[in-house]
This record gives structure tokens, sequence and C-alpha cells, in this order.
């Protein structure tokens, strides 16, 4: 039998408790009362009586109470964050179902009211696409008139702003080098979606056709990282014909990027292919630029955006009242974890990167509702099929955004306990430090061998290259953290040794790290100083090492007297010549030498 809220819509009920419909409006769902017919007396009714309210609310109760013990199971204690409980409101409980149906509605038209409006649909059309050999794409963009436009230009008339994009085959083989050498840093995307975009887009300018604009804006932000990370080997892809020529696109790629985000601003766009594109623009920001306001600028766009799109809801196990969540297929919604849980992550960390302890997060962990994304790899993840997670201990794609992910949230809980812009050396309480420095040791009790380094720098388990890779940024982001919360205890005496002792090994441990690097991981060792995760935490035992000289030296002294220091100072050198940003960080280095009489030059070899 229907509920009483199917009968009184009209409503199509699947007869279950609770049925689709109440919980889609988060209604209660309550049984429809059984009427006498006409004429019939009370005393013969044979009718069993209805089910009285209160045994189903008996029943929601039991319901509810084994979820949250399911979930907090599954879920590690340290990290786990229950959906806050919603207030049962008995007055409505009672009301009538036509009056249900009426809150409904308002609220529904309410959340209506506040969504996003579409912008002015006279801007949808006001970029145009052409399609050009790679190497003669040389600006971000140009204004030209459709009358002088190819047949093949999608476009208004009158002056219009173009976007060249690589021919088809240019495409793919740009899109390969992103999804084979990059990618798994930042795994947001489903690898055989990305390339049939490929396909779509270009079928699309090739029939006249307006190529849909999230789409287009992720493809240039794959560029953007791709064409900033290319190598020498890369030059067999026939693309460049040297590889400073494929790095001085990276920048355009970006811009052109930037510029299509931002045309979909306007018009309050919102897709998951918009922020997939944001995401990865920012890494290609940090990269060149640094954390820069730009590169704070889109994290935060597209953090927005993908809230927009309930990702941060994907698992929830109800509806509020007329707010239904949007309702993800199972591909979907585990390319939204992906999405949703990097965007967590970064955030986090960043919060821990700009304080000695302590910032501002944007997302609450409290205020969402998102499964972790599986261990699984983009093969495995196939529409219409059930989705099952690989163990932690076989590489994947996502293997490193997993491990980042449990570092993040052992920032976010740090977090927590710290005081609001405990930035200066007295505010930062040192028995904190000391609890994160064993929440960091532990990490690696729970990482998987093929991720983990032993005391002589050799993997626990033999793997691929790639799994090496990450690997090595894994050991390289939890070490230089390590440096950074000791740093403020460097030179603050006897008391604190053992801060010192603790920040000094990871910063040798990294240095260490590198040496070995630069003999196994040639490719990669090429182009590791373009990312600023590698630059940043290399500049930041650097650091670490120079102190430890000063505090431990009469001056002057060279910086030859630590073989780990002059390594890394070599380091530095090498990498002005492949990013700008090296410049702006080395520059304080040479005035603060200076300062403390030490004398520097240029270390014999990396590998001694």
């Amino acid at each position: 039998m229907s509920c009483q809220l199917c009968r009184a819509r009209k409503l199509r009920c699947n007869r279950q408790f609770p049925c689709s419909n109440c919980t889609a409006r988060g209604v209660e769902c309550q049984a429809a009362s059984v009427q006498q017919p006409a004429g019939r007396r009370p005393g013969v009714d044979k009718t069993p009586p209805t089910t009285p309210q209160v045994c189903n609310d008996e029943l929601l109760k039991r319901l509810e109470s084994l979820e949250a013990l399911l979930t907090a199971q599954n879920q590690d204690p340290e990290t786990a964050h229950p959906m806050p409980e919603l207030r049962k409101d008995t007055n409505s409980q009672n009301s009538p179902p036509i009056v249900l149906c009426m809150l409904s509605d308002a609220l529904v038209l309410e959340r209506h009211c506040m969504s996003s409006k579409a912008g002015d649909s006279d801007t949808l059309n006001s970029i145009g696409f052409y399609t050009c050999p790679t190497r003669l794409i040389t600006r971000p963009y140009s204004f030209i008139l459709q009358s002088n436009s190819p047949p093949s230009v999608v476009a208004p008339a009158g002056p219009i702003k173009c976007i060249w994009l690589p021919e088809r085959e240019d495409t793919r083989r740009i899109v390969d080098k992103y999804l084979n050498d990059i990618s798994f840093i930042h795994h947001v995307i489903h690898a055989p979606t990305v390339r049939r975009l490929v396909d779509d887009i270009h079928d699309a300018i090739g029939l006249g056709h307006q190529p849909p604009m999230g789409p287009v804006a992720l493809l240039l932000a794959i560029f953007a990282n791709a064409t900033g990370l290319w190598t020498a080997r890369d030059l067999s892809r026939n693309l460049f014909y040297c590889v400073p020529e494929a790095h001085s696109q990276a920048s355009m790629w970006q811009k052109a990027g930037l510029v299509v985000l931002d045309h979909l601003q306007q018009d309050s766009h919102v897709s998951l292919e918009a922020t997939q594109a944001m995401v990865i623009l920012f890494y290609s920001v940090v990269n060149l630029e640094g954390v820069s306001a730009m590169f704070r600028n889109l994290l935060s766009r597209a953090i927005t955006m993908a809230r927009e799109l309930g990702l941060h809801c994907i698992d929830s196990p109800r509806r509020l009242l007329g707010i239904a969540t949007p309702r993800y297929r199972v591909f979907e919604a585990e390319i939204g974890r992906r999405v949703w849980w990097y965007l967590c992550s970064t955030d986090w960390i960043l919060a821990g990167l700009s304080g000695t302890l302590g910032n501002i997060c944007m997302i609450n962990p409290s205020q969402m509702a998102v499964e972790k994304p599986r261990n699984i790899d983009d093969d495995d993840l196939v529409e219409g099929e059930e989705i099952v997670g690989k163990p932690m201990d076989q590489p994947t794609c996502m293997s490193f955004c997993l491990q980042r992910i449990r570092l993040a949230e052992i920032f976010r809980a740090s977090l927590e306990k710290t005081q609001f812009a405990a930035l200066s050396l007295e505010a930062v309480d040192s028995q904190q430090v000391e609890e994160l420095d064993i929440q960091m040791t532990r990490f690696w009790d729970d990482t998987p061998a093929i991720l983990r380094l032993n005391h002589d720098l050799k993997p626990v388990d033999g793997s691929s290259d790639k799994i090496g890779i990450q690997r090595y940024l894994l050991h390289l982001f939890v070490h230089g953290q390590r440096c950074k919360i000791h740093l403020p205890y460097l030179a603050r005496g006897a008391l604190y040794t053992s801060n010192r002792a603790a920040c000094v090994e990871s910063a040798r441990f990294i240095i260490r790290m590198e040496q070995q690097l630069e003999k196994e991981e040639a490719d990669f060792s090429e182009s590791r100083l373009r990312l600023s995760i590698v630059l940043h935490h290399i500049y930041l035992a650097f650091v670490v090492l120079l102190f430890d000289l000063c505090l431990d030296s009469d001056r002057p002294t060279n910086i030859n007297k630590s073989p780990e220091a002059a390594v890394a100072w070599d380091i530095l050198q090498g990498a002005k010549a492949q990013l700008p940003q090296a410049e702006v960080l080395i520059d304080p280095l040479h005035q603060v030498m200076s300062r403390h009489n030490i004398l520097y030059g240029r270390a014999k070899t990396h590998g001694h």
C-alpha cells in the first residue's frame, strides 16, 4: 500500500519503508490509514489495525544507531567525523501530508532562489576555437573577425576571442604525457574518459559546433602541466625541437585555461570537468609561481564549484527536507570522491604550511559526507559495473593520493588543537609539536610497503619506476614537514635537543634521497626541480642544515663543512636554470649566508 505522501501527491510509491519519495524530501514516511467503508459497523471490522507511528519511530532510531555503529567501525577513530544528528520536529511528524508537501515545495523554491543563475546568454559564444600544429601556437588567445574566419570556426559575428588548440594527434600526445608521467600526483580524472574528450572536442570543432567549455578548460589545464614538465625523453613524441621550447608554452596554456575558466564563471557554469580543470591548473600555477594569490583563488573557486555540484555530500545517508543532493551514478560518484578528497587534502595541508602549526581551513570535515576514493586503477572503473577496491599494498594510480589524504588528516587534526594564528615562536606549544612528530612517525606504520624506504634508502618492496617516484614524493613531503614543525626549536638551547636532532635528521634524509634519486631515476630527476613540492622541501632542508652549521661552527666557515648542505646548495643553484621561482628563493639565502659569514661555492658533485 502506498504511503500517505505518495497517495496525497499521486506519486508512484515503491512501497518500501521509508519509500524513495519520502527519503528524497526528508519527510517522515507514514503508512496510509485504512478507511472503513460506509455503512460498516466498527464491531465487525476484521481489518488488522495499522502499525502505530511510535513503532516506525523506534525502528528508524534503531536503523540510524546501527548505521552510526557501522560507520564508526569502518573509520579510523582519529579521523572519524559522523554526520551531525538532525533534530526531529514532533510537530511536523504529526502534520497532515498536504502540509508536509507544501513545506517541502517551499524549501525547494527557497533553495532555487539561492542557487546560481544563468549568465548573459550573449556571452556564450564569445570564444572561438581553432586547431593548428602545436609549435605554431605562440599566444594564449587572439582576436579575429568572423568574416575572415575559416568555416570550421565556431563563433558569433564581429570580433571574437579565439583560442588555438593543438591538432587531434598532437593533443593525444600531450594528453598521453600527462596521463603517464604526471596525473598520479593529483589523480582527479579518469584516463579513458579524458581520451574520449579529446575526440569529442575535435569532432565538435570539425563539424563547426561549439565544443563544451568545461572539457576544453580541462584539456588546457592538462596542456599547461604536460608542457611545463616536458623532458628530453619526451622529444621522441616529435612535438617540440627542444625542452625549453616546450617549457615556454606552459605559461601560455595556463593563461588560456584561465581565460576559459573566467568565461565560465561569468556564465555561472558548473561542471565536474571545470572543477577538474581548476584542480589541475592550480597545480601548474603552484609549480610556476609558488603558493601565490592566483593559486589560492583557484583553490577557493574549485572548492566552491565542488560544493555547487554536491561533491561534499555524495555519500550522505539522508536528505534534508526539500534539499535533495544530486544523485550521481556509481562511476561519476567515484570521480567526484577523487576530486573532493584532493581538495580536502590540499586545503588542510596548505593550512599547515601557511603557519608553523596553524591557519584557516575552508573545508570542515563535520560538514561533508564523502567516502574515501577506492584504491583502483582507471581500467577497473567501468560505467555500469560494481567498483571493487584493491588492497592498499597493491599499487594503483591512486596510491600516492590516498596516502596524501592520510597525511592531510594528521595536519587537520593538529590544526583543530591549535590556537588561531599561532605563528610566533612563543605561541607554539612544544608538547603539540612532539605529538605531531609522533603522528608523522607512526604514519609509516600503516603505509603500504611499496611506498616505504628503509634507513639505507632502499625500497622495502620492489616496484615500478612510477611507484618509485610516488615513494620519493611521499617521503620528501613527510620529512619536509617534519623539518618545518621542529624548525622553531633549532636554536632554543639544550632543552630542545631532541627537536633539533629530529629536524636535522629529516633534512639530511631529504638530501641523501636526492642524491639517490639522481643515480636511479634519471628521467624524473631531470624535471623534478620544476615541481614546487620538490623545490620547496629541498630549500627547507638546506635552511635547516645551514643554521645547524652556524650553530656548530666558528665563523667564517665554508658550506662544504656540511656535505649534505653543500649538495643542497648545489641543487638549488642548478634549479635557477629551470625555474624562475628558484631565483626568488635563493636571493635571500645569499644575504643570510653573508650576514653569518658562511662561505659558499659550488659543491664538487651531487653523487658524493
